[in-house]
């Protein structure tokens, strides 16, 4: 994992006041989730927030200032051969690369690099993926060392035994230096160790052919014998066979990256100008009986040869060179495998391309490695094609996108199972979608048709939708936007289920010191909205104003419901509101509203606006910025408020709190007392049956540590579910509970020691 400190100050800077809460969902069933967050879920890209999560059935919405989402899958993903998409779930391999990949025979994979992580268990650069995407608990060999890496993987014939080579000097406990083997099934260290010996440098390639294994790499020596870089072993000792091609590179150094062999003949690419005792340039065929190289295969690739494959007649080629056989080939070519000629296959690559993995599959050639695009007619799809295995034509259903957050990314390993391709490197998401601002995720957290288009974000543009209201048929959006589906709309929108504009919904708000509209509530007959805004619904409004939900506008008795919340003269805020019949309660930032002074929270009449006057809970305290009120919730008979604020009801209360609904007071004695942090605060409520959640910007919570989420029971006591939001400030912006599964959205990007980017899903 990459550090994150600039993303997030970036990211803070465009979580603009008002973006943070939206509309409070219900009182759910009670939930017991873990600790740690599914897999199957997609991340916000980019440097904004997810501030919204409203899910309904099979769709979950969320809403904030994005315009990309991705799947998460760590550095090994499964994906569809066909259409590309990633199958959920598959364990995710974290914190480094997957260089390599072997299949077990059932429908799971070995995999191997640098990562320490995989699917949340500790797994140091080997571990096994069974069929059903979870982690194999009984092979866990383990490769220790900071420099450590598994660079190759490979299966004996019968199954039995995974060869292991890297750049490593011990494995499952026991001293082998680059090159092992263990037990398939328990992973347990084998009596395989060349002379007890292995090599003096790293392996790259290692390729099993009956009971032998050719090993591959940047050494000197094998077992105490020379044999730079290219070597043939019993697959049960480990023993060398006495197979001496010696390449050699200007008499010195020598790589071998890639191998493949077939009968006699034995394929051997990397960097290397003489091989099999004859000057071959990094790419020869030998003779798997005397090592020499075969007479009339000279490609000859002006660079490195990273990938081999051979399907057939044809032996594909994979690296950094631009001329092979002759012809201007770069990164790729297919050649007839017993001459070397070189066909008419083109893909036209870049010289700047680089090809590091193949795989084929019947008349498809999947192409893996550093590129932006690749195949004739091109792809556009980062570091990973399916093109034609004949022509080179490009599959233009097949489009991955796979990335990170370094540009650098690259696919290093690559299989194909059926109709599964599997892809291993140092990426950490793939199918990146465009979505401006809102989006709909399906039961696997895959995003739906549904795009409204709230438009592009950037450094002096907001696509922000901070509140969403599913209402029948259509759903309400709420932010900082100034247009949705290309139309103009400001700040406020009505789309319906498949994402289509409404014509006519279109209240128009406009005005205040940062526009926007923070929090929807929808009834039978009205809309309420807050915010920032000076005017709405045609009428001039301040902050908070009742809407027709047919045309958006202030009208009818509507007239009459004007609180007009006031701040003296720093401008005022409605961030969150609850409706419960004639009531409304509204929190924010304000010291007066509907002509009566409240600080921060009141309650006020749904028809004429007027405030409560038994309900004054008179919020005070809070950090260098507070006092402020970011989220209410109505529950039963009880009111839970988050915030920034020290005292509440008459009671010290440091950023939540329940209160009596009708008359403002702290009556239940709840006090989780949540504070720390540089600024704490409690920016969203979940309250379900049996605790509360709560999401923010904190640090401990009751005295103990506990960052950005916590549950709590219904007495205000922390529970034993601790996700840790590693990330610094890493706020959580968004909460929801629905059926079994807990949502969370915000600033984070690592969540229960997973990557996490802004969205995660606990189900129970």
């Amino acid at each position: 994992m990459r550090s994150r400190t600039a993303a997030f100050a970036a990211m803070l800077a465009i979580v603009a006041p008002g973006t943070l809460t939206g509309c409070a969902l219900a009182e759910a069933q009670a939930l017991n989730p873990p600790s740690t967050p599914t897999q199957s879920t997609f991340g916000v890209l980019g440097n904004g927030a997810v501030s919204t999560i409203v899910p309904r059935g099979d769709v979950t919405y969320i809403g904030g200032n994005f315009d990309e989402l991705a799947a998460i899958t760590g550095a090994f993903a499964r994906l569809d051969s066909s259409t590309a998409k990633r199958i959920a779930p598959l364990a995710e391999a974290e914190y480094g690369e997957v260089r390599a990949s072997a299949p077990d025979g059932n429908g799971g994979f070995y995999i191997g690099g640098t990562f320490t992580s995989i699917g949340g268990e500790p797994r140091q650069k080997i571990g096994h993926i069974l069929a059903d995407g979870s982690v194999d608990p009984k092979f866990n060999p383990g490769v220790p060392g900071q420099n450590s890496a598994v660079n190759a993987l490979a299966v004996s014939g019968d199954g039995s035994t995974v060869y292991v080579g890297g750049g490593f000097e011990n494995i499952g406990g026991q001293s082998r230096n680059n090159l092992a083997a263990v037990e398939a099934a328990t992973g347990k260290v084998t009596n395989f160790n060349p002379a007890g010996l292995g090599t003096d440098g790293q392996v790259f390639a290692l390729k099993v052919s009956g009971t032998q294994v050719y090993v591959g790499g940047q050494f000197e020596k094998l077992g105490g014998q020379t044999r730079n870089g290219l070597a043939k072993v019993a697959g049960t000792t480990g023993g060398d066979l006495g197979w001496i091609p010696n390449p050699t590179l200007g008499g010195g150094g020598r790589l071998i990256l890639a191998i493949e062999a077939s009968g006699d003949d034995v394929y051997a690419g990397g960097v290397f100008t003489n091989i099999g005792g004859q000057a071959r340039n990094n790419l020869a065929r030998l003779s798997a009986t005397s090592g020499n190289a075969v007479s009339g295969f000279t490609p000859n690739p002006d660079d490195a040869v990273f990938s081999l494959v051979l399907s057939g007649v044809a032996l594909y080629a994979g690296g950094d060179f631009n001329n092979i056989g002759g012809q201007n080939r770069a990164a790729v070519a297919r050649m007839v495998a017993t001459t070397g000629n070189v066909t008419s296959f083109n893909v036209d690559a870049r010289h700047t391309d680089s090809v590091r993995t193949l795989a084929v599959s019947g008349t498809d050639l999947y192409i893996g490695g550093f590129f932006p695009d690749l195949g004739n007619p091109v792809v556009r799809s980062n570091n990973l094609v399916k093109v034609d295995a004949n022509t080179g034509a490009g599959n233009q259903a097949f489009v991955p996108n796979i990335g990170d957050f370094d540009p650098t990314v690259s696919v290093k390993t690559l299989a194909v199972a059926g109709t599964t391709v599997y892809v291993g490197g140092d990426f950490s998401f793939v199918n990146r979608v465009t979505r401006h601002g809102v989006a709909a995720l399906d039961p696997d957290g895959v995003p739906t048709s549904f795009n409204p288009d709230a438009g592009p974000g950037g450094p002096n543009t907001f696509n922000d939708v901070g509140a969403i209201v599913v209402w029948g048929n259509d759903i309400y959006l709420g932010g900082n936007f100034t247009s949705m589906g290309g139309q103009p709309r400001n700040r406020i929108a009505k789309v319906s289920k498949d994402g289509t504009l409404d014509p006519i919904f279109n209240p128009n708000a406009t005005g205040g010191n940062i526009p926007g509209i923070d929090t929807i509530v929808v009834t039978s007959s009205d809309v309420y909205v807050g915010g920032d805004f000076s005017s709405i619904g045609g009428q001039p409004r301040i902050d908070l104003a009742k809407l027709n939900p047919i045309t958006g506008l202030v009208d009818g008795g509507r007239q009459s419901f004007d609180p007009d919340p006031l701040n003296g003269v720093i401008p005022s805020r409605v961030r969150t509101l609850q409706v419960s019949g004639d009531d409304v309660y509204a929190g924010g930032d304000f010291t007066s509203i509907g002509g009566k002074s409240r600080n921060k929270i009141a309650k006020i009449s749904g028809t004429t606006g007027d405030a409560d006057v038994q309900f004054d809970a008179n919020v005070s305290g809070g950090s260098n910025v507070g006092p402020n009120i970011f989220d209410i919730v109505l529950a039963r008979s009880t009111l839970f408020v988050g915030g920034d604020f020290s005292n509440i009801g008459g009671a010290a209360r440091n950023n939540v709190a329940t209160l009596n609904p009708k008359t403002g007071a702290e009556v239940t004695g709840f006090n989780p007392n949540v504070t720390g942090g540089q600024r704490p605060q409690v920016f969203q409520i979940a309250v379900t049956d049996n605790e509360v959640y709560i999401g923010g910007s904190f640090t401990q919570v009751g005295g103990t540590a506990q960052g950005q989420i916590a549950r709590l029971t219904k007495t205000g006591a922390l529970t034993s579910f601790d996700p840790k939001v590693r990330d610094q400030p890493g706020a959580v912006l968004a909460l929801a509970a629905s059926n079994s599964t807990l949502y969370a959205g915000g600033l984070f990007f690592e969540m229960g020691g997973r990557l996490r980017m802004k969205y995660a899903q606990f189900t129970q």
